[in-house]
């Protein structure tokens, strides 16, 4: 495209400012096992994301053919992770689904090393949280095989498994009596973590 002076003579038009931050090349991330497509600037998810830099970057097949594709992941996750690549923040429901999507997406934050987004997670959960306790709502209430799931996935020192930790002896404390052993239900609610999770049995009953 090209405008024209008072002389008459054409003269090309700048490319807008943000081809500098996001550029002109797509790659595509293909997500899940219904395999769903998400098409974004290379530039911006490898600037963002050491792990894609690697993948798009480096002598591998996905940076010839500009695809990945993350089967195992969640599709819903990595929409949540597209939206903030873009827009900086994260989309905020109160719904059990969208509450279980956050918990993928900080899963992937810590397969990625992506510190940033895993903390802007981990305060959403934090909130939705707090949020069902004042209102007494399930919907995001942490089920030990998801409990147990996150304890698969993450790290030893992972912020979320302290998070976990600290919420569920919130849940499980029976404000209104001095012995603080749990009940006969709490305790099979905790054992069905514990015998998978030695460390988890020694943080919790250490809290």
């Amino acid at each position: 495209m090209a405008s024209t002076t008072l002389a008459g003579t054409s003269v090309p038009v700048k490319s807008p400012a943000f081809e500098a931050t996001l550029g002109t090349e797509f790659v595509k991330l293909i997500v899940g096992p219904r395999r769903k497509e998400f098409a974004v600037h290379k530039k911006l998810i490898c600037d963002s994301c050491d792990y894609f830099r690697k993948a798009f970057c480096g002598p591998f097949k996905e940076a010839g053919e500009g695809i990945i594709y993350l089967i195992e992941d969640s599709a819903d996750a990595m929409g949540l992770f597209v939206e903030w690549l873009y827009r900086g923040k994260i989309y905020s429901g109160r719904t059990h689904a969208h509450f279980n999507t956050l918990i993928k997406l900080y899963l992937l934050t810590e397969k990625w090393c992506l510190y940033e987004l895993g903390n802007t997670v981990i305060d959403n959960i934090t909130s939705l949280l707090w949020f069902a306790g004042d209102l007494q709502f399930e919907y995001c209430y942490l089920h030990p095989d998801v409990v147990n799931h996150i304890w698969n996935e993450t790290g030893e020192k992972s912020p979320f498994r302290r998070l976990c930790i600290e919420q569920l002896v919130w849940d499980y404390w029976e404000g209104d009596k001095f012995n603080i052993t749990p009940n006969k239900d709490t305790l099979s609610q905790i054992w069905k973590i514990c015998r998978n999770h030695h460390d988890f049995f020694c943080e919790f009953f250490a809290y």
